[in-house]
């Protein structure tokens, strides 16, 4: 494990790069913009085992990560509201650019060895792209089918249609490039192989899990679990013990895992359609049900890729 010295907290925002360096209490504004990442990297390089952390700011913060990152130095993304409830924890109720930096570079110091460094993967940021905005489109089309089914007056209908049309064919060249995209990366090609292997895996999945779920078959299966929302978590305290609760994680792929899991427990030969028949036995609700499987089939997915093994190869010790 690398030990770092010196930790640097990045506030990124669509103009500037607030930084705040550890332990020196240094702190500086940069451009957000190639110029200003450049001189960023040239700074830090003077310093001891840097460590740079930069909070997640819908998408302005991948160039400093890139950057960060092709220069060699090691990067970590945290999701804002780690960043915040650290915040609080110190009781720091403001929040400017600077004291955000400041905020995360002290997160970061505190959290190094729990999280994993920032990967970048041309192919994987092309692919999570796609995927992102076809999920926009299929969401878009799902709205238009409503307001189709609503309306009365021909012509709004005549519009809603064409327009529907005009999505569905825009959602239909997405997923052809996202297809040529996985099949441009050998390695993606071959993750996507042995998921596709298990039953009720499809496309829409598959490529999913590869663009919002990069840490698939790294992690433990508790870990890739609950990174999809799926690991409850004990909520007990003093006499009082509640049933475990799924919170956070990423609802993307909690809604693409679930009509896999629907379609898997309606499989007569599927094997986690036992598995869904033995809860309901014993009295477990429909949801409970389903985010079980879910759960189960998330763990197995992250089981194959891990030990690159298909599915037949895994589904008798592992869908027991």
């Amino acid at each position: 494990m690398i030990s770092y010295t010196t930790f640097i907290g990045i506030d990124v925002s669509k103009e500037h790069l607030d930084v705040h360096i550890l332990p020196s209490n240094k702190r500086f504004r940069l451009e957000n913009s190639k110029s200003g990442c450049a001189k960023l990297c040239r700074q830090l390089a003077k310093l001891q085992e840097p460590a740079a952390g930069v909070e997640a700011s819908g998408g302005y913060e991948r160039l400093a990560l890139r950057t960060l990152t092709a220069a060699g130095i090691d990067s970590f993304c945290f999701d804002p509201v780690q960043v915040r409830a650290y915040s609080r924890s110190r009781g720091q109720r403001a929040k400017t650019d600077a004291i955000d930096a400041e905020m995360i570079a002290r997160c970061l110091t505190q959290n190094h060895e729990t999280v994993r460094p920032y990967i970048h993967d041309p192919v994987t940021g092309e692919l999570a792209e796609l995927v992102a905005f076809r999920t926009r489109l299929v969401k878009e089309a799902t709205k238009l089918k409503c307001q189709i089914e609503q309306a009365e007056t021909a012509l709004v209908i005549r519009i809603l249609k064409a327009q529907k049309r005009q999505v569905k064919a825009r959602i239909a060249l997405l997923s052809k490039a996202i297809a040529d995209t996985i099949k441009s990366s050998p390695e993606l090609s071959h993750k996507v192989e042995i998921m596709r292997s298990m039953p009720g895996v499809g496309p829409v999945l598959s490529s999913t899990l590869l663009a919002r779920l990069p840490e698939l078959g790294r992690l433990e299966g508790r870990e890739i679990s609950a990174l999809a929302g799926l690991a409850p978590f004990a909520c007990e305290s003093g006499k009082s013990k509640r049933p475990g609760r799924c919170q956070a994680g990423r609802g993307d792929i909690r809604s693409v895992l679930y009509m896999a899991a629907l379609s898997a427990i309606r499989m007569k030969a599927h094997p986690l359609t036992s598995f869904a028949e033995r809860l309901q036995k014993s009295g477990k609700p429909f949801k409970v049900v389903i985010v079980a499987v879910m759960r189960k089939m998330i763990t197995i997915l992250n089981a194959m890729v891990r030990d690159a093994k298909n599915w037949q190869q895994n589904a008798p010790q592992k869908a027991s």
